[in-house]
């Protein structure tokens, strides 16, 4: 009976514990989802670090019109809570948001389909063009989606539960979008690359110098 006893005092122990990490999670992401920044910033341990990478302040039109999706449609669900000691607790969260890199490659595939006169290296492709193409596929109803997990780690601190937020955490929830950019940064270096391949190629070639 003892047994019995001391057996469910810990289950509630770790229940407790882990619903105080996981209500930790949830406040800072259902802030996020609302652009509370400020609010959300007070859930984490490094505050600085979700200052400089969550700051709301768009450049263009474009910016805009992704983050603003991105936000609303951010969906997310506590799959898994871990205590890893008394002072560390991992929050494993499924996120759901738009495949930025979708939404890239099909911005891409489609300007290439419409536009009649794009040529090698460049084209006539106007920016009004791209954001009215890219609002497009935004608004549609088969918007690219991609669901992925990532893990909160949440320690115990004198001001309570706080989020030591990471790079990986900010790239699930946003769709990947640290993700997104550095493949599309890989694939701008391939094209350059095959284009300095093909000059080389016409290029002609030095000859030895000949002995007079």
């Amino acid at each position: 009976m003892k047994k019995l006893f001391f057996l469910v005092t810990m289950c509630l122990l770790l229940v407790s514990c882990g619903s105080k990490a996981d209500n930790t999670v949830t406040k800072f992401i259902d802030n996020i989802k609302n652009k509370k920044i400020d609010a959300a910033m007070k859930y984490t341990k490094n505050e600085d670090f979700v200052h400089d990478n969550m700051n709301i302040a768009y450049g263009n039109k474009t910016q805009e019109m992704i983050f603003e999706t991105l936000f609303r449609e951010m969906n997310y669900k506590v799959i898994q809570t871990k205590k890893e000691s008394d002072e560390l607790t991992v929050v494993k969260v499924e996120i759901e948001n738009i495949d930025l890199g979708e939404v890239f490659t099909k911005l891409m595939v489609e300007t290439v389909k419409d536009v009649k006169d794009v040529k090698d290296g460049g084209s006539s492709v106007s920016h009004e063009y791209l954001e009215k193409k890219l609002s497009e596929i935004l608004q549609s109803n088969d918007l690219p989606k991609l669901k992925a997990t990532t893990e909160f780690k949440v320690y115990k601190t004198k001001d309570g539960s706080k989020i030591d937020l990471s790079s990986d955490n900010i790239n699930v929830m946003f769709g990947k979008i640290y993700t997104s950019i550095e493949d599309f940064g890989k694939t701008k270096n391939s094209n350059d690359e095959e284009k300095k391949v093909e000059t080389e190629n016409v290029q002609p070639t030095p000859q030895p110098m000949q002995k007079k």
